[in-house]
């Protein structure tokens, strides 16, 4: 019997299993198609077999200039992916100056994207100027399927892109995971104010890299009651000041909340955060910014559960930072860029 042959033996479903069960994770892509393509050329059974599942094409992964796909190798992925979910991770790197050609390019493989945003469960982008034309029409609030949105806006000060982006966030029922990096100041206060408190209530993962004031962190906090890890940067304080009330009389109650992770630009505004919301299932807690003094009574009237602690201090420079770090258990699943 030839080798052929003895391939062709094996059920589709079985031969699935191999194939899933010799992959790489989704979030190497690169190396998945390495893969994928290696076992195509076994012989035309698997070929036929792997083409025609639409699992096996549904993530996308485009590192701009170093791996930009071609637009119809883009295109006949999106059509082999049929119904599936799709991850799509788009990162770019900016050249020294943008070229008609240059801008074209994203422009087309994000259109060629935009059609398919319906099916889209995982979007990771970054907002450079090229991408900009195509992302003012990227249809998120078409994304009923997303449950993981992590944008780098950091190279676009366009207000208007934001607002816009805002309004469309409200829209998208199954949105699970949300990361937002800016340097637009506002943002939050207009995120808070356009995104409806059930909308920011079915958020289990919330990472913002920008300017918040410490007002805008406690409202958004309070609203935030089932995320299981909050990453706040750049919280500063409020104007005029948050006055802190007694550490024992916490107003909100984060239960779901396990992991942590802030850093601050005023002395006492993380007092005020601990003094305003216990967390009662907090395993770690990460505090950065500034010099920090012994916390272990004001935490564990918060965060009874942090059982163990430890401190962690960079050396002092111009501008210092401390890292104060308290945890019983380094949580493997954290959602970061």
């Amino acid at each position: 019997m030839s080798t052929t042959n003895c391939f062709a033996l094996c059920p589709p479903d079985i031969l699935l299993e191999i194939i899933h069960y010799s992959l790489p994770p989704l979030q190497d892509s690169k190396q998945r198609h390495i893969e994928l393509t290696s076992m195509r050329v076994v012989c035309q059974y698997w070929n036929s077999v792997i083409t025609s599942t639409p699992q096996f094409w549904s993530t996308i992964q485009i590192n701009f200039p170093s791996q930009a796909i071609q637009l119809p190798t883009v295109q006949q992925w999106l059509t082999r992916s049929s119904d599936a979910s799709l991850n799509i991770f788009i990162k770019d790197r900016p050249p020294i100056s943008w070229t008609d050609a240059e801008i074209q390019l994203r422009t087309d493989l994000m259109s060629a994207i935009n059609l398919h945003i319906s099916r889209c469960k995982s979007l990771q982008l970054e907002v450079t100027v090229g991408i900009l034309p195509a992302f003012r029409l990227l249809r998120v609030s078409e994304a009923e399927r997303l449950e993981s949105l992590e944008i780098n806006m950091r190279g676009n000060t366009d207000e208007h892109v934001h607002a816009h982006l805002i309004q469309q966030l409200s829209t998208l029922s199954s949105l699970l995971h949300l990361s937002i990096a800016t340097h637009v100041p506002h943002f939050i206060t207009r995120l808070l104010h356009h995104c409806n408190p059930t909308w920011l209530s079915q958020l289990t993962c919330v990472r913002l890299s920008c300017p918040i004031t410490t007002r805008e962190m406690l409202a958004l906090m309070e609203k935030c009651t089932s995320a299981t890890q909050i990453c706040l940067n750049q919280v500063l304080p409020s104007d005029p000041p948050t006055s802190p009330i007694s550490a024992f009389s916490p107003s909100v109650t984060l239960k779901a909340l396990t992991s942590l992770d802030i850093s601050f630009t005023s002395s006492n505004t993380y007092l005020i955060l601990l003094q305003r919301i216990s967390f009662p299932n907090l395993k770690t807690l990460h505090l950065s910014g500034i010099d920090i003094s012994d916390l272990s009574s004001t935490v564990h009237s918060s965060a009874p559960h942090l059982t163990s602690s430890r401190r962690e201090s960079q050396p002092r420079e111009k501008s210092s930072t401390k890292f104060v770090l308290f945890s019983t258990t380094l949580l493997s699943s954290d959602c970061r860029f």
